[in-house]
């Protein structure tokens, strides 16, 4: 199993990781457990697309170094209309990875 250090000196990826980005087109998410519950596969989703877009508003280096914190990505999103089932799910504490 390869660690993170191994991952960024090394540029080691593999298809397999929890985040795929050796397609040319796609990324691939590979975190989520299987859930037949829609609001928990709804919430999933909306996380992903949270991550994305809280991500697009940061600077480079402050996601790089670490500046940025669980705190300041629920603070987005719960300023957000959209995101119904995420909020809920943090709410209740559902967790979506396995």
């Amino acid at each position: 199993e390869k660690s993170y250090t191994d991952i960024k000196e090394y540029g080691y990826f593999d298809r397999y990781m929890a985040v795929n980005i050796l397609n040319y087109n796609t990324v691939e998410i590979r975190i989520f457990r299987g859930t037949l519950n829609k609001e928990r596969f709804w919430a999933c989703l909306e996380f992903i697309d949270a991550i994305i877009s809280f991500l697009k508003k940061q600077k480079f280096f402050d996601v790089y170094i670490g500046d940025i914190t669980w705190t300041d990505f629920k603070n987005y999103i719960n300023k957000k209309r959209k995101y119904s089932n995420l909020k809920e799910a943090l709410k209740r504490r559902v967790q979506c990875v396995s």
